[in-house]
């Protein structure tokens, strides 16, 4: 299979390289390993400015899961987003599978580890076109990341998806681990 890691917030380049590396290590993963790096400025009072460059990565994760798709077809495709990095995964995924849901089938697993996205945001818009039918998508979420609670403040109060605790997302074709 290939595996495909998208960083979050506050992550260099090197950092990136060097965190998709030891994950690939440490699950002793046989396959290539494809790191998706998106212009995180990588600077903790830069919060805002990830937003918008992890926005405007969304087109470019699109075509990259859709060239590993065509490229490599009958392999699986594991994917796995950390914080911030889950709304340029989990938006250019949906983006792919709205113009062509038979590539689908080309993912085995997602991982959504501390997603830093509206909670009722991905309920809404982002689930209904990525959840059934395959691929399998876990989610980890703590109420102990300082960083998501960070984010909830900044974002008015609004729970974001990787938070668990009494609101927990928990909902069909989902696999929900509170971590």
């Amino acid at each position: 299979g290939i595996l495909v890691f998208i960083h979050g917030y506050n992550s260099r380049f090197a950092d990136a390289a060097r965190r998709a590396g030891q994950l690939s290590h440490d699950l002793g993963f046989a396959g290539p390993t494809v790191l998706f790096s998106w212009p995180s400025i990588g600077g903790l009072v830069d919060y805002t400015v990830d937003e918008q460059n992890a926005e405007w990565s969304v087109p470019d994760m699109k075509t990259v899961l859709a060239s590993l798709a065509t490229l490599a077809p009958g392999t699986p495709i594991y994917v796995i987003a950390h914080s911030m990095g889950n709304r340029v995964l989990t938006r250019g995924l949906k983006a792919l599978l709205d113009e062509d849901p038979g590539k689908r089938r080309a993912f085995k697993q997602i991982v959504l580890a501390a997603p830093d996205i509206d909670a009722d945001v991905f309920r809404r818009d982002i689930a209904p076109a990525i959840l059934g039918k395959g691929p399998r998508v876990t989610l980890y979420a703590s109420s102990n990341d300082k960083a998501l609670a960070a984010s909830r403040t900044l974002h008015g109060g609004y729970r974001r998806l990787g938070e668990s605790g009494a609101d927990i997302v928990v909902m069909r074709d989902l696999d929900t681990v509170d971590a």
